[in-house]
């Protein structure tokens, strides 16, 4: 009996083992093909984003400043072009993506969650000085944003995001 009770412990253990194999390689591959999609539709948000900024800027007269609200109101310095200000720095890169990617509370099962997006998909920021944009020789500064080997490009105060 105890040789019976002995194998069926032996079985179990391999199939939960051959089974958690399973599960982590599905898993994995299917973790990685989420983020690859949550990625790019962080970047159609900025996009869009950038756009309606832009729009609200010339429908509020074009002001100095607009309030942006996403998941809350912000106060968006805007250029004499209808783009967004920001400093110079690696923080402002940083604001700028939160603004898209920050904290979003998710409901489940009435359960509220507070999930950081950046660090969900473990994104990196990096502020470039001085980059060239086109052919005529413009530079302007940049924020960089990647993950794995995807990344997003966005030219300060252009509106071009790449």
């Amino acid at each position: 009996m105890s040789s019976k009770l002995f194998r069926f412990v032996v079985v179990f253990i391999v199939i939960m083992v051959i089974a958690t194999g399973l599960y982590k390689s599905l898993l994995g591959s299917n973790s990685e093909s989420w983020e690859r999609v949550a990625f790019d539709s962080l970047k159609s948000a900025m996009q869009e984003g950038l756009v309606k900024m832009h729009w609200q800027w010339q429908y509020d007269g074009r002001p100095e400043s607009i309030l942006y609200e996403t998941t809350q109101s912000e106060r968006v310095e805007m250029n004499l072009k209808g783009w967004p200000i920001f400093p110079a720095s690696e923080e402002a890169c940083q604001t700028f993506l939160d603004m898209f990617a920050g904290d979003v509370v998710v409901e489940v099962s009435g359960l509220q969650l507070d999930v950081n997006m950046r660090q969900q998909l473990g994104i990196g920021v990096e502020f470039v000085k001085h980059q060239s944009i086109n052919e005529s020789g413009d530079y302007v500064d940049m924020c960089r944003y990647r993950r794995a080997d995807q990344k997003i490009e966005y030219y300060l105060g252009t509106g071009k995001l790449f």
